[in-house]
């Protein structure tokens, strides 16, 4: 009896509210703790917006061929500031550290004046002005401390202007020999493109990347292919300077036989600008 009476007073005290309490306070550590991590991840995870604009000293490199029939030309930005009309790059992008999306603008018009013919006093002035747009979706595929790989697809599309005009000028006697004349031509198309872009963290202040993409399988043009690298160097994180390079080429065709027009572009550079990070 004395034995039974004692398992009965035990476990009452099992169930009084000095045992019960002890159960949540073990389990009340780990569920705060699991809040913690589910806000840090979250954190890791939002969406993060960043804007880019970059000056572009880029050159032209163009041969464009009519039938049988080609001219080659490249003008360079680093010969004369003045060949720069104008030349800028924008990226916009979104990015959760797995999934992302971003949309680039180049803009680079290039204007040059030589005299030509046999005697050299023909003065002819060329001016392309090239545009090339670019938005594409990002995955991931590597995430590590000081490293991050993402693999990209998209499409980049392509307007080119072409203007040459043969100036007025005038004969050994000083009469108008030629009034002068002028010849415009455009085109524009759209590739897709896949790729892949790589950074490295080199320090708190220092980052280092990559960026490759192929195009074109002729949907637009043949083939299209775009490189570039650059270093960023991060005052706050808010905001960042940018240097780097880009190159952005393309082989375009068109028609048939005597009509057949091909287009080979490449634009090349270094570019410089900051980044803002929101």
């Amino acid at each position: 009896m004395k034995k039974a009476l004692s398992i009965l007073l035990l476990l009452v005290a099992m169930l009084t509210p000095g045992w019960a309490q002890e159960e949540p306070a073990e389990t009340e550590q780990p569920a705060e703790e699991s809040k913690s991590e589910s806000k840090e991840s979250e954190e890791e995870r939002r969406w993060r917006t960043t804007f880019t604009p970059l000056l572009w000293l880029a050159n032209n490199s163009t041969t464009i061929s009519y039938g049988d029939r080609s001219r080659n030309f490249t003008l360079r930005a680093a010969d004369a500031l003045g060949n720069l009309e104008a030349g800028g790059t924008f990226r916009l992008g979104v990015s959760n550290d797995e999934w992302g999306a971003f949309a680039d603008l180049f803009f680079i018009g290039l204007g040059d004046t030589s005299n030509v013919g046999p005697l050299g006093n023909i003065p002819l002035r060329t001016e392309v002005d090239n545009t090339v747009w670019q938005v594409a979706g990002t995955y991931r595929v590597v995430d590590k401390d000081n490293f991050d790989l993402d693999v990209l697809a998209g499409v980049r599309g392509y307007s080119i202007d072409v203007d040459v005009t043969v100036q007025p000028f005038t004969g050994p006697a000083g009469v108008l020999a030629f009034p002068g004349r002028s010849l415009s031509r455009g085109l524009s198309f759209v590739d897709p493109i896949i790729g892949g872009m790589a950074k490295w963290e080199l320090s708190d202040k220092w980052a280092l990347d990559f960026y490759g993409d192929i195009g074109g399988f002729g949907a637009g043009s043949d083939f299209t292919y775009r490189l570039g690298t650059g270093f960023d160097y991060s005052f706050n994180d808010t905001v960042s300077a940018r240097a780097g390079y880009t190159v952005v080429d393309f082989d375009y065709s068109a028609g048939s036989g005597f009509d057949k027009l091909r287009y080979e572009t490449t634009l090349y550079g270094p570019n410089l600008g900051l980044q803002f990070k929101i």
